[in-house]
């Protein structure tokens, strides 16, 4: 027994995992490969203009202390789902693990990575109005399936034309923000944001949270053209606030759920669309300046107020204000048009106006058509003669109704060539009907259509649905999958296996060549891929169509040049595997890449060697008296 453990102690010596340790700057293209893997960064490491910097699938990346990785030229980090690349700081703080500087942000590539703070994950430049960089950031980096924990990610330039675009991440415990001044713009698209701080700083170009989940977050604006745009997305229990004045919010297309907006200063506008804000506690669903609001829905907790204006140009249409003391409350200097609106169950008054100015409130649903109940609820000059007059005149009729809109994520839908947003009302007259356009997003197809409870999917005729004469309110319900394609696995002549994928999916296929035999190329859709490989496994691109995926396998054959002694035999039984015959017991063998650095060092032990490498590459392997070169 003490014999094994000390011949296992003396493997996993031999064999034992290898360290990189990197710093300084590249002036040549330079791999990070998974063999060299993990790589320590122990100082600043540089990416010079027209450098490529690129890094293998599952490289993991430390950093010992507070050190970057400065790219003034390209970078190319592509992980995969099987194998990420992984970037960790442990408890370093300072330095943004990866900074971009004066270069074209959209060359370089980056996907399926994670970071792990509390090192910031990814700057962009790192400039002020006083110290710019001589040759400004451009272009586009797009950061595709990104999970970062604990981390940050800024934008630092000074009015540059790039642009940050971070898709499919996971991000919790992080700062997103646009530093001040003039930061470039962050887009975060197909996202899930938890316990994390969205920041536009005072002049950054803004935030844009698209088709996305947020939970538990908080949105923060500065001034002077900050601005948040909220679209085809859910946010929930989150707070929404700035601490200083004109700035700029777009809601469109979202459900904002017990997240009260307290943003009194919005100077540069307010627009609310096809959207539902909804809270189940607190004094205020929406405190704002210049709202422009159509086809949205808000509803409080019965003791609040709905929507408080602080001021500037209003417009209300379209709407449904409901489950409030208040609907409406209107401070000084500000105007306010409202109409074809629905009021409903709000407890104290509908519009209250505590401004000078006189409010236009025409053509609106007040539950009621008696003018004197309609009046009960309205505060106004004929209450305190330092305020504006409310007309509510022409009202709408008893027989006008309502279809409340359910819109799932990944799709939209139209009624009269005009966009919906999920939560949204629409108004409609007693025995009309309505017809609606479904339209599923790139990838998406219908999965069901509900009209009030009823499952009516098999009556859209290309993709419309034509309501029955409406008599009620009803309500109308969509949902979205993702379209299933075929991909043919192909690794012979005799036969096919097919698989089915949703949109969008990156499957990855591990071949096994038998005993004697080595993968010879992969085809994908006519396109010769072998050289994607990463060892014996093939990660298709994100699947948008049906697809075919041929492999071919032949005999093992290795090309081997340099001097060949009578007793040392170098050869290769498969493509991650390289045996050296003839090495005497003890004799060093020594193997590099084909840039000369050395992988492994190993004591021969009197009998057949076995290194494992990677296919697709050249070796040299150097005993005490040859060297040989070893194509796989």
């Amino acid at each position: 027994m003490k014999k094994n453990l000390v011949l296992v102690f003396l493997l996993i010596s031999v064999f034992g995992f290898a360290q990189t340790n990197v710093s300084g700057a590249y002036f040549s293209n330079t791999n990070w490969s998974k063999a060299g893997s993990p790589y320590t960064v122990t100082g600043d490491v540089q990416v010079p203009a027209g450098v490529t910097l690129s890094i293998e699938p599952g490289v993991q990346i430390n950093f010992s202390g507070d050190y970057q990785i400065l790219v003034k030229g390209y970078l190319m980090a592509n992980g995969t789902n099987a194998l990420p690349i992984v970037l960790s700081s442990g408890t370093t703080t300072g330095k943004a693990m990866i900074l971009f500087r004066s270069t074209n942000l959209s060359i370089s590539q980056m996907s399926n990575l994670k970071f792990t703070g509390p090192k910031y994950a990814l700057q962009l430049e790192d400039e002020s109005e006083f110290n710019q960089s001589p040759k400004k950031l451009s272009g586009v980096l797009t950061v595709k399936n990104i999970i970062l924990t604990n981390t940050a990610i800024q934008t630092k330039g000074y009015a540059t034309t790039a642009s940050l675009v971070l898709d499919s991440a996971t991000i919790s415990s992080t700062l997103i923000k646009g530093v001040y001044p003039l930061s470039e713009s962050i887009t975060l698209k197909n996202s899930t944001i938890s316990h994390s701080t969205i920041n536009s700083d005072s002049y950054n170009a803004g935030i844009i949270v698209e088709n996305s989940a947020v939970n538990s977050s908080d949105f923060t604006l500065g001034c002077c053209g900050a601005n948040f745009s909220i679209l085809k997305s859910t946010v929930d229990n989150s707070t929404f606030s700035a601490y200083n004045n004109y700035y700029q919010v777009t809601i469109k297309d979202s459900k904002i759920t017990n997240s009260p907006i307290n943003l009194p200063q919005s100077d540069y506008g307010f627009r609310i669309s096809n959207s539902v804000l909804s809270c189940n506690t607190g004094t205020y669903v929406l405190i704002c300046k210049n709202l422009t609001m159509t086809s949205t829905e808000i509803t409080g907790n019965t003791s609040g107020t709905g929507i408080e204006l602080y001021g500037g140009k209003n417009t209300i249409h379209n709407s449904s204000i409901k489950n409030n003391s208040t609907a409406v409350k209107i401070d000084n200097n500000t105007t306010l048009s409202i109409d074809s609106t629905s009021f409903e169950n709000n407890s104290i008054y509908t519009i209250q106006n505590l401004s000078a100015s006189n409010i236009s409130a025409k053509n609106n649903w007040w539950g009621t058509t008696d003018a004197a109940v309609i009046a009960a609820k309205i505060y106004d000059y004929y209450d305190d003669i330092n305020y504006g007059i409310v007309d509510f005149s022409s009202n709408l009729a008893s027989d006008f109704y309502t279809i409340s809109l359910q819109i799932g994520l990944n799709g939209g839908l139209k009624e009269n060539n005009v966009a919906l947003g999920t939560g949204s009302t629409l108004s409609a007259t007693k025995g009309t009907t309505k017809t609606f356009t479904i339209i599923p997003s790139t990838g998406y197809e219908i999965a069901t259509l509900f009209y009030n409870g009823t499952d009516i999917t098999s009556q859209i005729i290309n993709n419309q649905y034509t309501t029955p004469a409406i008599n009620a309110n009803a309500t109308l319900r969509v949902t979205f999958k993702k379209v299933l394609y075929k991909i043919t696995v192909q690794t012979g002549s005799s036969g096919a296996m097919n698989l089915y994928y949703e949109y969008g999916a990156t499957p990855y296929f591990d071949f096994t060549p038998s005993t004697g035999s080595k993968i010879q190329s992969v085809i994908y859709n006519t396109k010769n891929v072998t050289a994607n490989l990463v060892g014996n496994v093939y990660t298709l691109p994100a699947i948008t169509g049906d697809g075919l995926l041929i492999v071919n396998f032949v005999n093992s054959t290795t090309e081997i040049t340099g001097v060949s002694g009578n007793q040392l035999k170098v050869y290769t039984t498969n493509n991650s595997k390289i045996i050296i015959e003839g090495t005497d017991k003890g004799e060093m063998v020594r193997l590099y890449n084909i840039y000369g650095k050395e992988i492994q060092a190993v004591q021969a032990p009197g009998e057949d060697l076995v290194l494992t490498v990677q296919q697709h590459a050249v070796y040299l392997v150097k005993t005490a008296t040859k060297t040989f070169k070893v194509v796989l």
